[in-house]
């Protein structure tokens, strides 16, 4: 009994770890589109961008919103099973963002965007899950935590996470008329989330 007590617990810090990483991967990919406008200058057209798609994704509702849920239902397989849905998990993850766009630097053919970001730390989310599944298997039945609980456990933690403020700096490069996401976009933007 212990051992399979012990095993839900485990896998559902493996899971847990899976959908956090999927969720970031979602919002990267949202804001990977690429910017073009007629006539606008490039600092312009970079940060009216950019302010866009953060805006989407903080009333989530709009294009960068329905493709954080596109990326998530690719990337969340397996949350049924532990009572937790893609959308539930971003909902809780992104409750509080917010972002101020700073200051765009525009050099030839590239450029970068300054974006203070608060939101959610997954590295918090995962240390608030853990914490919860610790204190579980110290007080729970012989019989041990079933998925629901797993997910349960998960949510919670997700709910009392803090808040943190981040300042990344997003790569844009020229690609004719298109500025799109430079080498290192993801990385860039996974830092909002304490990755």
């Amino acid at each position: 009994m212990e051992d399979a007590k012990n095993e839900n617990l485990a896998n559902g810090t493996i899971l847990a770890r899976a959908a956090l990483a999927a969720l970031a991967l979602a919002t990267a990919v949202a804001l990977a589109a690429g910017l073009s406008g007629c006539g606008q200058p490039p600092e312009e057209l970079i940060r009216s961008g950019v302010e866009s798609e953060l805006s989407e994704i903080k009333a989530m509702e709009g294009g960068a919103w329905d493709d954080v849920m596109e990326g998530m239902a690719a990337g969340s397989a397996g949350l049924e099973q532990y009572g937790v849905d893609g959308e539930g998990l971003a909902r809780a993850l992104l409750e509080g963002f917010d972002y101020q766009v700073g200051e765009v630097q525009v050099s030839g053919s590239a450029a970068t965007v300054e974006v203070e970001t608060t939101c959610k730390s997954l590295a918090a989310v995962g240390e608030a899950f853990n914490a919860k599944v610790e204190g579980y298997a110290e007080s729970a039945p012989a019989e041990g935590a079933d998925e629901s609980t797993v997910g349960k456990l998960f949510m919670e933690a997700m709910a009392e996470a803090p808040l943190e403020t981040t300042t990344i700096t997003l790569p844009y490069a020229l690609n004719g008329s298109t500025w799109e996401p430079g080498a290192g976009f993801e990385a860039a933007l996974m830092q909002m989330f304490g990755m």
